[in-house]
């Protein structure tokens, strides 16, 4: 998602004030439609049905992001938010840099590095019936993109085609520079980064030649013996993640313990020391 302006708002669900702020961003939000850039509502602590169900509640149709753990927080070093600490907000630069927004004048704070960002395709060559594949490409869902491409990339409709070429191209040079990351990592003889690299763009890009090839050389990698406890100990903090999203209590505690499993099991690896950091961050019941 280089190159777009990504604002984060940080809300606390129980408070009245922030509750009336919300008519407010939200009309400021929409003088960016047609620009690079993206506004995610993140909420700490709570599950992502309750999440969903606040901003429904507030009329907002921003993408959420439900930091169970409070990491977005701790990244974003925003604080713990709270009723005592309010009114957040962070902007993630075209250049990926993360700095302070301006919640009084969140629409001043995205002007300022507007400028610095940029469409992958030019949208005024995107026909109406493809604006949500642009956008879903333009912001990193390239499963939806890529099935619009494939369907229209023969198109006999002139722009259509165009636009579904212009498309293929941007998504091509994505997957190429991620499978190129991998390689360079292999290469120094980096493998677990180079295995992430090659797993990512498989997935991400799930259907494209390139996407192809980096499942195999991931698959290469994933029998090396020096990898093993890597991919299992990051699958299962996979699954805990998932399993601490969901509104079931049991569920969540029953992620809680794995988390901790994890971060015994497997305490030298990436996982198992994002598990133990997971852990500790779970508020106490």
């Amino acid at each position: 998602m280089s190159g777009k302006v990504i604002v984060l708002y940080f809300y606390e669900e129980g408070c009245p004030s922030c509750r009336a702020k919300w008519p407010g961003l939200i009309e400021a939000s929409k003088q960016f439609t047609d620009e690079p850039v993206l506004f995610i509502a993140v909420n700490s602590g709570n599950d992502p049905k309750a999440v969903e169900s606040y901003l429904k509640g507030v009329n907002c149709d921003w993408p959420a992001l439900a930091d169970i753990d409070r990491a977005y927080e701790k990244s974003a070093d925003v604080g713990t938010i709270s009723l005592q600490n309010i009114y957040q907000a962070r902007i993630i630069t075209p250049s990926g840099k993360m700095v302070q927004a301006d919640t009084g004048n969140l629409a001043g704070s995205v002007k300022t590095y507007l400028p610095q960002a940029k469409w992958k395709v030019d949208p005024k060559i995107v026909p109406e019936s493809m604006k949500a594949a642009w956008k879903a490409m333009e912001f990193g869902d390239y499963a939806l993109a890529s099935a619009v491409v494939k369907r229209t990339i023969k198109s006999s409709d002139e722009k259509a085609r165009t636009a579904a070429q212009a498309m293929d191209k941007a998504i091509t040079v994505d997957v190429e520079a991620l499978f190129a990351e991998g390689a360079k990592a292999e290469a120094s003889g980096q493998k677990w980064e180079a295995y992430k690299a090659y797993d990512r763009a498989a997935k991400t890009f799930r259907g494209h030649p390139k996407a192809t090839e980096a499942a195999a050389a991931a698959k290469k990698l994933a029998a090396d013996k020096d990898l093993k406890d890597e991919i299992k100990a990051m699958a299962l903090l996979e699954r805990a993640q998932t399993m601490l999203q969901s509104r079931n209590r049991q569920e969540q505690r029953s992620a809680a313990t794995m988390l901790d499993a994890i971060a015994k099991q497997f305490e030298s690896t990436e996982a198992g020391k994002a598990a133990a950091k997971m852990a500790a961050s779970i508020p106490a019941e």
